[in-house]
């Protein structure tokens, strides 16, 4: 697994992850709001050989978590690329530093990336 070290921008942090043919991206917006801001988290995977359909589980550091269900039938063969973007939204109902980490998995692969940020919301 490859990880790309968070970038910040003014309201935006984001990062990226890879292992074999799954590269994902992962940001939140906005990094630094008030304490009760929706949050969007956007995660986008990209497979260049997926024998199985794309999940994910996020965890947004308070406590909360997210995913997907998959079916788990696979596909004979490599698989063709695949591409799946998911956006969600999550409020912070307390000050602090929250690390958001998204793991996304391809069913029948061994192919699995996480990227984490960090968000900040304030009192």
């Amino acid at each position: 697994t490859t990880t790309v070290p968070p970038t910040t921008a003014p309201s935006t942090v984001s990062a990226a992850g890879s292992d074999g043919g799954l590269t994902i991206e992962l940001s939140a917006e906005p990094a630094h709001g008030a304490v009760g801001t929706a949050v969007t988290v956007t995660l986008q995977a990209t497979e260049a050989h997926a024998p199985g359909a794309l999940g994910y589980q996020l965890a947004y550091g308070d406590g909360s978590q997210a995913s997907n269900v998959t079916n788990t039938l696979c596909t004979a063969g490599p698989g063709a690329p695949a591409s799946q973007t998911w956006t969600l939204t999550h409020q912070y109902a307390a000050a602090g530093s929250y690390t958001i980490t998204a793991t996304v998995t391809v069913n029948c692969s061994p192919d699995k990336a996480t990227a984490s940020v960090t968000v900040s919301p304030v009192g």
